[in-house]
């Protein structure tokens, strides 16, 4: 009759197993945060566009911009990480279930409802791009959100923030879009030199990698 062997693992053995899976998950969990968070603001992206596109829709009719959210019907779905700002007036509060958006509302607190502890209710404006005055426009380069104008033409320029706290530290992670074109430099949340096209959203200043 054969016998059968009933050896086991080693406490050494276990140990070295344990050090590895140590190991992989202190590379592995830190670039997984860093990659959640990255995902986190293609949120302040995709309504910053949704922002320049209702901006400009609004130009066709009324051949200017309005820092009014509800003039130019714009109104992010609940549970937004980030707060945007038309302009230095009164945002939307996002306290409670419900919210009235009325003419004098310039933008949207983060959702305090849902994010309590990370949800920002005011902008901390800082990087404003060095922004460029559009050829043919009588208005000058902007330099701070808002609606900028009407010249002697009737132009009008506008610039809006997106602003969020994504991986809950001092940090403010912050965009901008505008209707004119420029650069990006700060040296403490990107240390490097980034293109601002009109239109497209521009990061100011870098949660995730600060």
């Amino acid at each position: 009759m054969k016998k059968f062997s009933k050896k086991g693992f080693t406490l050494i053995e276990l140990m070295i197993v344990v050090a590895i899976i140590g190991i992989l998950a202190a590379i592995a969990i830190p670039n997984f945060m860093k990659f959640q968070a990255k995902s986190k603001q293609s949120e302040a992206k995709g309504n910053l566009k949704g922002i320049f596109t209702a901006q400009r829709a609004y130009y066709q009719e009324k051949q200017k911009y309005n820092a009014s959210v509800k003039a130019i019907g714009f109104q992010p779905e609940r549970g937004n990480r980030y707060l945007y700002a038309l302009g230095s007036g009164e945002l939307v509060k996002r306290e409670s279930a419900t919210e009235e958006v009325t003419a004098t509302h310039q933008g949207f607190q983060a959702d305090v409802f849902k994010f309590e502890n990370a949800a920002l209710t005011s902008v901390e404006e800082k990087s404003f791009p060095n922004l460029t005055k559009n050829t043919g426009s009588d208005i000058d380069k902007l330099t701070s959100v808002g609606v900028s104008g009407p010249g002697t033409s009737g132009g009008y320029e506008f610039a809006a923030i997106a602003q969020g706290n994504i991986d809950n530290d001092e940090e403010k992670d912050t965009w901008y879009v505008a209707s004119q074109s420029g650069t990006l430099e700060d040296t403490t949340c990107l240390a490097e030199t980034a293109d601002v096209v009109a239109g497209e959203p521009g990061l100011a200043c870098d949660d995730v990698n600060y």
